[in-house]
């Protein structure tokens, strides 16, 4: 059986802030995956620390910070190969977001791309900071 794949806005970084339904996707998650821009600062994952526990698996994903196109496709591509070996084993993925998932966020891109190749994903809409 195939996990499910959750986009989960954490809004503009208050654990306070999250949605109900958020934080039950979180805490019902086998794996908590999130974008690394290399800078060594987690800020969507450090917005979750709280509901997390002690079994959950950590996945960073690099998401770079750049304008280059085919570095993105690649690095796009290769996170997509890790969540979809995820989701093939069966587990289930929160992929947590600053702000909305659908809002100028790397989620969106991961999505199309999990998505397209036939396994369930949900968005779990968040505060944007606007």
């Amino acid at each position: 059986m195939k996990g499910i794949l959750y986009g989960v806005g954490v809004g503009p970084g208050d654990p306070r802030l999250l949605t109900l339904k958020a934080v039950d996707a979180i805490r019902g998650s086998d794996v908590i995956a999130a974008p690394d821009s290399g800078s060594g600062e987690t800020m969507a994952l450090d917005a979750v620390r709280g509901f997390l526990r002690e079994n959950h698996e950590i996945c960073l994903l690099p998401a770079p910070m750049t304008r280059d196109k085919a570095l993105l496709d690649r690095v796009r591509d290769q996170a997509a190969d890790k969540l979809c070996a995820l989701l093939g084993e069966g587990k289930t993925v929160a992929f947590v977001t600053l702000g909305d998932p659908s809002v100028y966020a790397t989620y969106s891109y991961l999505h199309r791309r999990v998505t397209g190749r036939g396994y369930h994903a949900e968005i779990i809409p968040g505060i944007p900071s606007f």
